[in-house]
């Protein structure tokens, strides 16, 4: 949907009245006049919002080139203009110029959920069943922290999307294991559940507010 903030409308694309190819959205990013579509089944668009016209691309296990599956749902670009495209069967690479895909070999595979980059340009991806994983901008090695019991309070707790807050921690949302918050300077992590105050282990997103206020929002 694309809300016009003259006019107070909504207007809805659709397959029926467009050339998107899906109705099922679950990523979606926008790059200046770019739109990127990420789809449950049928891989990712990119809509050029000048004409909208739209490319769509698919992929398959193996096929070099491609996206490595069609269930994209997050899509995240960074400041040195890397495009994350993540989907249940890993952690692509997609270069716009040549329409073409290169998969993460770290994190083939992995079930990926969200992606996010924080203020010091490092990346962050949340996964469905191992943890989370950064990428080291200055080393350029990716580390894998799998949220172990100690951490965590259950062995690889679905993680389901990622925030920073105003001091440069990550705030880990979990599917049944609350909400973590993970210091990348001193390497620790501290867990919120229902036993300080949520109303459901359930997390969906925490969003950085004003005057250091982190909003959860829950089941």
């Amino acid at each position: 949907n694309y809300y016009d903030t003259s006019t107070g409308e909504f207007r809805n694309y659709n397959p029926e009245n467009s050339s998107l190819a899906y109705h099922n959205i679950h990523g979606l990013y926008i790059d200046n006049d770019t739109l990127y579509v990420g789809y449950f089944h049928h891989g990712m668009d990119v809509v050029d919002l000048k004409d909208f016209s739209v490319t769509n691309y698919k992929g398959g296990h193996g096929t070099a080139g491609t996206i490595s599956d069609n269930n994209v749902f997050s899509i995240c670009k960074t400041r040195t203009g890397k495009l994350y495209v993540g989907t249940i069967y890993g952690l692509n690479i997609f270069n716009s110029n040549k329409g073409t895909f290169t998969i993460v070999p770290e994190l083939f595979n992995v079930n990926v959920n969200d992606i996010m980059e924080d203020s010091r340009g490092m990346v962050w991806v949340a996964s469905n069943d191992t943890g989370i994983y950064c990428h080291d901008s200055r080393t350029g090695e990716w580390e894998n922290y799998p949220l172990s019991d100690q951490e965590a309070g259950s062995i690889n707790v679905r993680t389901t999307s990622l925030s920073e807050d105003h001091k440069g921690n990550i705030w880990i949302s979990t599917e049944g294991g609350g909400a973590i918050v993970h210091d990348p300077f001193k390497e620790t992590f501290k867990r919120y559940t229902t036993n300080d105050g949520l109303p459901s282990n359930v997390v969906h997103k925490v969003l950085n507010g004003n005057n250091g206020r982190m909003w959860i929002s829950t089941n």
